[in-house]
């Protein structure tokens, strides 16, 4: 008897709906991000922001501006201009979580916020997603 081989082909529509998909959870994860950096020093009630907080914030919206402005950009079916948004977000990214490092008040040269291996591991996986993207858009 013969079973015929059944493949699944993704037709660009689909790869770009995933693509959406993939930037809209990136942006749900970066904002969540910022909420949770936005408190993540020790001290306070549920912990105070770090010292460079309004630089940290601005580098944060960027990102989720980017990120927006990709997949408007993939919408309007220009992938290069949603992969260089992609690589802005992901420089902004990078700027928000360096920029936490030794944020915090205290110690000789500042403090990580409490969830700071937290948020690299955030990024690593987030930058990750974001490179599946650019190789399907590429």
């Amino acid at each position: 008897m013969f079973t015929p081989l059944i493949t699944t082909v993704a037709f660009p529509a689909d790869l770009n709906a995933a693509a959406d998909s993939v930037l809209g959870d990136v942006i749900s994860q970066t904002q969540s991000l910022m909420v949770s950096m936005s408190q993540g020093c020790s001290g306070g009630a549920s912990g105070v922001p770090p010292v460079n907080w309004g630089g940290l914030q601005s580098h944060g919206n960027s990102a989720v501006n980017a990120l927006n402005a990709a997949r408007l950009a993939l919408a309007n079916q220009n992938k290069p201009g949603a992969i260089q948004q992609i690589n802005s977000a992901e420089g902004e990214l990078d700027a928000l979580i360096n920029g936490a490092h030794y944020a915090c008040s205290g110690g000789a040269h500042g403090e990580d916020p409490v969830g700071f291996a937290g948020y690299v591991a955030i990024k690593a996986a987030v930058k990750g997603q974001l490179d599946v993207v650019k190789r399907f858009l590429s």
